[in-house]
């Protein structure tokens, strides 16, 4: 995929609250999980631990807890609790920071940033389609994007391919 780039990737009603949902999007397997107030997160769906899918967790003080585990990570993928060290522990647990990524709901879709550090801008959208619903049609495609692009540009091959569908117009 194309970098430092926002993506729709979700309708934001696939994620509820205190839920944590597993899904792979630009071929990264993303956890999302929302915060009793709301606030949608997305950190890579790979315990830094042993590796437990966070799809498979849950969401408890507005933290995403491994399922396997019960490792604690905030929003930001810090590493707040380890169990088996006990409550009282003052380790350092940097080493099991989660990669995490931004996320904006605008228009009742997620957008992902798919990026190197900070988004610079807002993802772009389309002011007309404010009111209409997303549907959120999957169709995934087993090659580069680049093929599906150019597929997408070349009207040409309709009569061919298509010819029974949607390339039935005019005859060539």
């Amino acid at each position: 995929m194309i970098k430092n780039n926002w993506y729709a990737v979700l309708k934001s009603k696939d994620v509820k609250k205190n839920e944590v949902v597993g899904v792979t999007r630009l071929n990264k397997k993303l956890a999302f999980f929302r915060e009793d107030n709301g606030k949608l997160n997305c950190a890579m769906d790979v315990c830094a631990h042993r590796g437990a899918s966070l799809g498979k967790g849950r969401v408890e003080n507005n933290c995403i807890k491994c399922p396997f585990h019960g490792i604690e990570y905030k929003r930001d993928g810090t590493c707040t609790r380890v169990p088996l060290e006990g409550l009282s522990s003052d380790a350092d647990y940097s080493r099991l920071n989660l990669i995490h990524f931004h996320v904006r709901e605008i228009n009742d879709i997620v957008y992902f940033w798919y990026g190197d550090g900070d988004p610079v801008d807002q993802p772009d959208y389309f002011e007309e389609v404010i009111d209409m619903e997303y549907s959120g049609l999957v169709d995934h495609w087993n090659v580069h994007y680049s093929r599906i692009i150019e597929n997408q540009l070349d009207v040409t091959h309709l009569p061919f391919v298509h010819h029974n569908a949607i390339g039935r117009g005019n005859k060539i």
